[in-house]
């Protein structure tokens, strides 16, 4: 599964870079750079700007699954607040919160930029501010969970 995940994720990511290249052509010279709370641009920037996201957006699940990959090897160092090395069952625990937080961020961006990029070409799909409240309360929903749940493994 958190192979699945991780593949997953990652192949959104790609598709939305893919996406922006193949219709860059077709990209007004100026793009919106920042949206207000009701998802209506209010700063505007070149046109290369619109690979910020997905540049951002792969260096974040790039930098995630590293952690994820090596995160037996980070948890046995014994960094945290009491100093002490967590079970293997802590770890296996952490490792799927971090694919699921991973991909529900890839998730979101990649959307997102779609989003934004099938607008700039004169679409219309427009969550106001409901995107930004979907998107936080998944990631805050999926953390809480992580540290209830994960508070019973030692």
């Amino acid at each position: 599964m958190l192979k699945t995940l991780n593949f997953i994720s990652a192949l959104m990511i790609i598709i939305s870079l893919l996406y922006t290249i193949v219709v860059y052509q077709n990209l007004p010279s100026e793009v919106p750079t920042h949206y207000n709370l009701y998802g209506k641009p209010d700063a505007w920037g070149n046109k290369p700007i619109i690979f910020l996201i997905p540049g951002i957006s792969a260096y974040a699940w790039l930098l995630i699954y590293i952690v994820y990959k090596y995160y037996d090897k980070i948890a046995k160092l014994g960094l945290n607040f009491k100093n002490e090395i967590p079970s293997e069952e802590a770890i296996r625990f952490d490792k799927k919160l971090l694919v699921v937080l991973n991909f529900e961020s890839a998730l979101s961006f990649s959307l997102s930029h779609m989003k934004d990029v099938y607008n700039i070409l004169g679409g219309n799909i427009d969550f106001g501010v409901y995107e930004l409240v979907i998107f936080l309360s998944v990631i805050l929903i999926t953390l809480v969970y992580g540290i209830l749940k994960g508070r019973k493994y030692k």
